[in-house]
């Protein structure tokens, strides 16, 4: 497949003509409710030349971004842009994001006028890059690509920000019991920096050269060569950088070491230092600068805290875990991060090996039709036609084999005499290591119903799966996919979703349940954000069950003995009395009668009132919020009935939870993002009960869809998810957030009450 290049005014038009001139004056005149780019970013101004989506590179200002490429701008809704700017865009909005990532790696040099004093990039340059334009799959597969690693980049920074944070406060509680404090200088060891010459720093060296604004070369002189912080000056605020592989500190910073003798570790220094406001990065909070202000030559007579000798080993290595699991994430970033230069760096070189893995059918596509074949493999039973369900669980146990361990059962199945006794074999493992994969046995190849040469011919097919990072949540989707009575896998924005939300609201939670948990999408979504957490649910089908296990597997983690029930939570409910910190659910869609009696009034469930037994989604609303622990959260992706539903008894239950103030946030989500069809849905959070005066945010996404690429009808894209979860983690902060009209709000509760509903479209 050759990739294209075009040059960009085939690709995308120039609207520079909508472009005007608002200097000085004009700009503080002129305030309004929009955007206007200007050359330091953007001010307000009452009017707009643009509305939808488009991409801003600059003309005579902001034309080379700090990598030496092009700086690419993106910019939605209405705004304005001075003539500073040139102003593009595609036909299509999957075009003009997939020409963000293209032109954002393209050199400005090779484009701009770099000589004069002013770098200029002219519309006839602009207009004649070369662009790579690879066929509309693979474009729109580019750019999910690269989707992807951006925001498993924010992801990962965000993160690791909270866990930081979290180690500031463990250190900071410790050190106030002990009520110890000692100067810096006698705690440890402060050494100076020194200039270096250009010509002793390249990119490669022994030790990394630090400024005050972090790692800016390495070298081989001599420096600190073991474990230090580097300590210098941002302005009034100092900043600390930890340097565990030691480093040559510049002249405007110092580094600090320790010794067996000191109090403290060089781990527990970086909190230390934190928890006076002396951070590896200025934090800001609320447009405050949220850092010690203090001259770098004052530095070592700075008193700081120790933690007690009674738990200073526990702290200490508590602190050490911490920064691990930080490297660990930033590790795991950059290679996110190089994988997607690799990819639009091969795309820019035209080379068609760079795309080949986005080019052919997806891992999804090819087990669909692995099963569909498997299918009619399978013998007839008395002129019965085999189900997909049957030819599913055929190749989910040597998918599961090729998926567990990270690979190296798989490794040994490739490399035996013969392949299928080596499945039989793995799988015999599994099922003896770990009792909650016993069945396992169950699923050996022996014992199915295909010939010899079909069950080579599906693990060939196996393996030769581009299966990339999915993991686990490709057994769930296979397994969920081809039930007798399917359900549609949830996609991975809603499960995300509702994970980060609960995320945000309760970052140390040491349990959490789904009362729905199918295969346990939701559960898996928010262990990869709090790894330690404990994970128990109920399932209403046994398959479930087996393919939630599996699953777990893949990802390496299990379900402790007796956590994962099956039946339905609302007529036996296996976890009574079991309480969460965090609740997570995508609860089943305006399900109709869920009991064959009249609802027990005297059930402890039903907090806000006795549910239909004819609709059931007020019952498992209740049915989660009973099993939220006092402080904990129950995040729930529910039918919007939940919200205005005006029939019967619902409006009272509605209501009394609305005045109990337990719902927190409620975030409506766009139709479509399930393949069957289902109606929207919307994330309720509820928490304790709150005494009035108190607020509710309210989302309203329902126009974030976007067309989708598989057989949902819409999909939620990275950027409408990031919107999304920023809000709510600064309204779960703070409890407030700015109003976004269309978007945002944080309602009184007299106004919810006045209204009777929680449907985020009434109020934003």
């Amino acid at each position: 497949m050759a990739i294209e290049m075009k040059r960009l005014e085939e690709v995308a038009r120039l609207f520079d003509d909508r472009c005007a001139p608002v200097r000085g004056a004009q700009r503080l005149l002129r305030k309004g409710p929009y955007r206007l780019y200007v050359e330091t970013g953007f001010v307000p101004f009452d009017d707009y030349a643009f509305e939808g989506r488009f991409l801003l590179l600059g003309s005579v200002c902001n034309v080379e971004a700090p990598t030496g490429c092009l700086q690419v701008t993106e910019a939605r809704g209405k705004f304005s842009a001075t003539d500073l700017y040139h102003v593009i865009a595609c036909d299509d909005d999957e075009d003009t994001a997939y020409l963000r990532h293209v032109l954002s790696r393209i050199p400005a040099s090779a484009h701009a006028d770099m000589g004069g004093q002013i770098v200029r990039l002219t519309e006839s340059s602009l207009r004649h890059i070369p662009v790579p334009w690879p066929d509309a799959r693979v474009r729109r597969a580019v750019r999910r690509r690269l989707d992807e690693c951006e925001a498993f980049e924010r992801d990962c920074a965000s993160r690791n920000r909270r866990l930081f944070e979290k180690g500031v406060e463990t250190y900071r509680e410790a050190a106030r019991r002990s009520a110890r404090a000692m100067e810096l200088g006698t705690a440890c060891a402060v050494r100076g920096g020194s200039p270096l010459s250009a010509d002793r720093r390249s990119a490669k060296g022994a030790l990394p050269v630090v400024s005050s604004q972090g790692v800016v070369a390495r070298t081989d002189e001599v420096g600190v060569s073991g474990p230090c912080v580097v300590v210098g000056q941002a302005g009034q605020y100092l900043v600390a950088h930890m340097m565990p592989e030691g480093a040559y500190p510049l002249a405007d910073t110092v580094a600090l070491t320790v010794d067996s003798s000191s109090p403290l570790t060089v781990d527990a220094l970086v909190f230390a230092l934190a928890s006076l406001g002396i951070r590896p990065r200025l934090r800001v909070v609320d447009h405050v600068v949220e850092a010690l202000a203090l001259p770098l030559e004052k530095l070592a007579a700075l008193e700081v805290p120790l933690i007690g000798e009674d738990e200073r080993d526990a702290r200490h290595a508590e602190m050490r875990a911490i920064l691990q699991e930080i490297e660990a994430r930033e590790r795991e970033a950059r290679t996110a991060r190089a994988a997607a230069a690799a990819l639009v760096d091969g795309l820019l070189a035209g080379r068609e090996e760079a795309v080949a893995p986005l080019s052919g059918p997806t891992a999804r596509e090819e087990l669909e039709a692995l099963v569909r074949d498997v299918r009619s493999d399978l013998p007839c039973a008395e002129g019965a036609v085999a189900s997909m369900f049957d030819a599913a669980w055929e190749v989910l146990p040597v998918l599961f084999v090729r998926l567990a361990d990270g690979g190296a059962s798989w490794a040994r199945v490739l490399s035996a005499e013969d392949p299928l006794k080596q499945v039989d074999a793995e799988l015999e493992c599994f099922a003896a290591r770990d009792e909650g994969l016993s069945f396992l046995g169950d699923l050996a190849l022996s014992t199915s119903s295909l010939d010899a040469s079909s069950q080579r011919r599906m693990v060939e097919r196996v393996r030769d799966l581009r299966i990339g990072h999915e993991g686990g949540a490709l057994l769930r989707w296979l397994a969920l996919r081809n039930e007798l009575d399917p359900d549609a896998p949830c996609p991975a924005s809603v499960s995300g979703l509702v994970a980060r939300i609960a995320l945000a609201f309760n970052p140390s939670a040491v349990q959490a349940y789904d009362p729905h948990l199918g295969t346990g999408d939701a559960l898996a979504s928010f262990r990869r954000l709090v790894p330690a957490v404990r994970c128990s649910g109920q399932t209403v089908r046994f398959s479930d069950a087996l393919a939630a296990k599996m699953a777990a597997r893949c990802e390496g983690w299990s379900f402790d003995d007796g956590a994962l029930a099956v039946g339905s939570a609302l007529s036996d409910d296996a976890h009574a009395g079991e309480l969460a910190d965090v609740v997570v659910s995508v609860l089943p869609p305006n399900q109709g009668e869920w009991t064959d009696r009249a609802p027990d009034p005297d059930d402890a469930r039903w907090k806000f009132g006795i549910p239909p037994r004819n609709k059931a989604n007020l019952a498992w609303v209740q049915q989660a919020f009973a099993h939220r622990a006092s402080g904990g959260i129950a995040v729930l992706a529910a039918s919007n009935a939940v919200l205005h539903e005006s029939r019967g008894c619902e409006p009272r239950v509605r209501a009394a939870m609305i005045s109990s103030g337990c719902v927190r946030a409620v975030v409506s989500l766009p139709g479509g993002l399930f393949d069957d069809g289902r109606a929207p849905l919307s994330i309720v959070v509820l928490g304790d009960e709150r005494t009035a005066p108190f607020e509710t945010l309210f989302v309203n996404a329902l126009e974030c869809g976007v067309p989708g690429a598989s057989a949902a009808a819409r999909e939620l894209p990275i950027r409408a998810c990031e919107r999304i979860v920023s809000t709510v983690e600064r309204w779960a902060a703070t409890g407030s957030c700015p109003s976004a009209p269309g978007f945002a709000r944080s309602v009184p509760v007299r106004e919810i009450a006045a209204a009777g509903d929680l449907a985020p479209w009434s109020y934003v």
